[in-house]
């Protein structure tokens, strides 16, 4: 559940980004855009979002990778088994699956969960397909793996005390490489998330937010078996945000529309945002 109280976590940031394309006249102006200052707190609370949301795109991808491995280490000879990361899930689900389809080529993963204590309920599926280097869809990834293609969608409800949230969203990726060989890969593709948020978050705020925001990736190319940064890439969010937290004496509010373009350089994360009345640049030496 950890991956889904994630998504929830990201909505309470306060931030989103999105970018939309107005009509215009034909004659346009050519001003350019002021820079703004990066201590704004409107920019302050998309930041910390986009921040947030590379880690939250990083633990959906990588989660279609383990599953890879947790595949091909069962003995294609045995019946179709479930692997280790889903036995203990599919034991507390109301609704589980797990299986394999030669027709189509996919694997399929489909979740039902929910729990009155904690108060959340979530609908959860995930499809994967793995090709080989003929690039034929294969049941067991082994070393022909070339490609492994990933469908998830989330639909996630939560409501406690004081806090009421949801979340809808997914992605499509395709992750290419040497991935059995836990080498470098390369992962193209883009996803969406919308949801609303009610309830206390950090330094005692309280915010009520909506959130509706959508993403690509291009060309994220990142070495399994090095924890540090990317060594390539681009991850383009585009966002629009109605934002209103309080702590009794300060209030944020936005209600705005952004873009923000994260690049990954290999030892360096580069930010640039724009909400159209200002631009924003930030650069991050440690990606470690």
């Amino acid at each position: 559940m950890l991956r889904y109280l994630r998504t929830l976590a990201f909505l309470s940031l306060g931030g989103v980004v999105m970018f939309m394309a107005g009509c215009s006249d034909d004659e346009t102006t050519t001003e350019p855009i002021p820079t703004g200052n990066p201590n704004d707190p409107e920019f302050v609370e998309t930041f910390n979002m986009v921040d947030f949301s590379t880690d939250l795109i990083g633990d959906q991808l990588f989660s279609a990778v383990e599953v890879a491995f947790e595949i091909s280490a069962i003995a294609p000879s045995a019946p179709l088994t479930r692997p280790e990361r889903v036995t203990g899930i599919a034991a507390a689900a109301d609704s589980f699956s797990f299986s394999y389809s030669p027709t189509s080529g996919w694997w399929s993963y489909y979740l039902e969960m929910s729990d009155s204590i904690e108060g959340y309920t979530v609908v959860y599926s995930d499809s994967l397909q793995f090709r080989d280097d003929d690039d034929d869809p294969i049941q067991w990834p082994d070393s022909t793996l070339r490609e492994l293609r990933s469908v998830q969608s989330i639909d996630l409800t939560w409501s406690n005390d004081d806090t009421t949230a949801s979340a809808q969203g997914g992605h499509t990726m395709v992750i290419a490489g040497d991935i059995i060989g836990e080498g470098v890969i390369t992962i193209m593709g883009g996803g969406s998330l919308s949801g609303m948020f009610d309830g206390p978050v950090e330094d005692g705020f309280t915010c009520s937010n909506e959130v509706t925001q959508s993403y690509t990736v291009t060309g994220l190319t990142i070495d399994l078996d090095d924890s540090g940064c990317p060594e390539a890439g681009v991850l383009a969010f585009s966002g629009s945000y109605d934002i209103d937290c309080t702590d009794g004496s300060t209030t944020v509010m936005a209600d705005d529309s952004w873009t923000f373009t994260v690049t990954f350089t290999g030892t360096q994360v580069v930010i640039a945002a724009s909400n159209g009345s200002a631009t924003y640049t930030v650069t991050d030496d440690d990606c470690d």
